[in-house]
């Protein structure tokens, strides 16, 4: 009798498990149903070359962050922006943003309160013309291709490039084929990253083939439930305020943000940041070459922003944007830090600046961000 017992209860904690794995399943898939929440599919590979990618062409898209409604239009010519023309009209000077998913926009609810629509917007001139040629992903070797096979076609007169502090070392270092664009997301090639780096600085969540890694991947495949929870951890390791982090703890992997404040840089960080510069300095001269002027503004990651000691014995917050600040100064480039704007505004407000668990800004950050480079831009470009 006493073993029947002890199997009932068993069964019994069993059943009880399932029914409660089921209800949390059927729950979050509902959230999801209901949050709009989708997976953006929006690259493409670049055709007639040999890697990057580029906008898949003519979508309206629209996905849910943090209860927001997003919303991504882009136009017909691959662009996260409204309709252009490609012939600039007579006595129109068109300013040309360049970078990665900052630039893009995300996560602001759309492209008008993205931080190149609040540039666009406090500009306000009908002899400027503003464009957005921001792709999420993209390396400095990335814009450049772009740039030369795509921007230079609309006749900007300035091109500012948004240089994003946490990754776009990483991405130019790592190539054009560091992606893998198929799906219609941005995914690390592994191949690319086993040839590039050495294995101890690439985060084992890359490389892991595991029957446990397979398992998991079918399971967030299949599971709201599995989706939520990887959310939900993922989130915790993104600061939100000055009280979530007094010191930088520098990561050992070269993916990772923080890598690229280090103090002082590795030999290995040194080659990519050498790399970087001599993609900006090519910009520099093709721009120079096609009567366009580069303006280049500096872009920090969460950890940057809300760090209370800029300066420890293994970091230091003002890297990289030194060296693109060095080599602007060297080549008479504008430039402007974002990082003092925004660490002022996260210091003098409670108000959120990212989108929560994740280092893309919100429409505030977007805002800030905005009106900084249109200020920049009014007091030390504009004729």
């Amino acid at each position: 009798m006493k073993k029947r017992n002890i199997i009932f209860t068993f069964i019994t904690i069993i059943l009880i498990f399932l029914i409660c794995a089921m209800f949390a399943e059927f729950s979050f898939r509902a959230y999801e149903s209901y949050s709009k929440q989708s997976t953006l599919k929006l690259f493409i590979e670049r055709p007639n070359d040999k890697g990057s990618y580029q906008l898949i062409q003519n979508q309206k898209l629209s996905t849910q962050i943090s209860k927001q409604e997003i919303k991504i239009n882009i136009n017909s010519h691959g662009m996260h922006w409204r309709e252009v023309d490609i012939p600039k009209k007579t006595g129109v000077e068109r300013i040309a943003f360049v970078g990665d998913s900052h630039a893009f926009g995300c996560w602001a609810d759309c492209v008008e309160h993205s931080f190149v629509g609040i540039f666009d917007s406090a500009i306000a001139s009908p002899q400027i013309e503003v464009l957005n040629f921001g792709v999420g992903g993209y390396g400095i070797d990335d814009i450049e291709l772009h740039i030369r096979q795509f921007v230079l076609e609309f006749s900007p007169d300035y091109v500012i490039l948004m240089f994003s502090n946490g990754n776009d070392i990483r991405d130019t270092y790592l190539g054009l084929n560091k992606y893998d664009v198929s799906s219609g997301q941005a995914i690390f090639n592994k191949n690319n990253l086993i040839a590039k780096l050495p294995q101890k600085l690439i985060n084992p969540k890359y490389l892991d083939r595991s029957i446990r890694k397979k398992i998991i991947s079918i399971l967030r495949e299949n599971s709201a439930a599995i989706r939520f929870l990887q959310k939900y951890i993922a989130s915790r390791s993104i600061p939100e305020s000055f009280a979530d982090l007094h010191s930088l703890n520098v990561s050992p992997y070269f993916t990772s943000y923080s890598y690229w404040s280090q103090f002082p840089y590795s030999d290995l960080a040194i080659e990519a940041t050498n790399q970087t510069i001599a993609k900006l300095e090519k910009i520099n001269q093709i721009l120079s070459a096609n009567d366009s002027e580069l303006i280049i503004a500096t872009i920090p990651y969460p950890e940057q922003i809300y760090c209370r000691k800029k300066k420890g014995k293994s970091y230091d917050i003002n890297l990289p944007q030194r060296f693109i600040k060095e080599f602007a100064v060297r080549n008479n480039v504008p430039y402007l830090d974002l990082l003092p704007v925004l660490r002022q505004q996260a210091e003098q407000s409670n108000s959120r600046l990212l989108v929560s668990g994740d280092p893309h800004f919100n429409n505030l950050g977007h805002t800030i961000i905005g009106e900084a480079l249109a200020d920049f831009y009014m007091n030390n470009i504009i004729h």
